[in-house]
C-alpha cells in the first residue's frame, strides 16, 4: 500500500498540464479574427514544444499546484506565443506592402 494521499503520490500528465496552461492563459475568441488558423497552429506548436508528451517532471499534484508550475509554464508559453505572433504580423504586413507596391507599379505602367 502507498503511504499518503493520492495527490502526493501521482501527478499530472503532459496533456493535463497543456490543458491547465491553456486555461491559465485564458485565450478567448470572441470574434472570428484574421489568421485564426495560423494563430491556433502557433499555440499548439508552442504548447508541444514547451510541454511535450515525453515531459514527465511535473511532480505530484500537490507539488504542481503548490509551487505554481502551471503559472511558470503559462508565462513561458505566453512569451513564446507573443514572439511568434509578432513574426506572423511582420510577415503579413510585408506581404500586404508587396501587394500595394505591385499595385502601384502596375498603375504607373498603365498611366505611362
Amino acid at each position: 500500500m502507498c503511504d499518503g494521499p493520492w495527490y502526493e503520490q501521482v501527478g499530472p500528465t503532459a496533456a493535463e498540464v497543456r490543458i491547465d496552461v491553456i486555461k491559465e492563459l485564458n485565450i478567448v475568441k470572441v470574434n472570428k479574427q484574421e489568421y485564426d488558423k495560423e494563430k491556433d497552429e502557433i499555440i499548439q506548436r508552442i504548447l508541444m514544444e514547451v510541454i511535450p508528451d515525453s515531459k514527465k517532471d511535473f511532480g505530484s499534484w500537490r507539488g504542481y499546484v503548490s509551487f505554481g508550475l502551471k503559472k511558470k509554464l503559462a508565462i513561458e508559453v505566453r512569451d513564446k506565443i507573443r514572439v511568434e505572433y509578432s513574426k506572423l504580423d511582420e510577415q503579413r504586413n510585408k506581404q500586404k506592402n508587396e501587394i500595394i507596391d505591385i499595385g502601384m507599379i502596375n498603375k504607373d505602367i498603365k498611366t505611362n
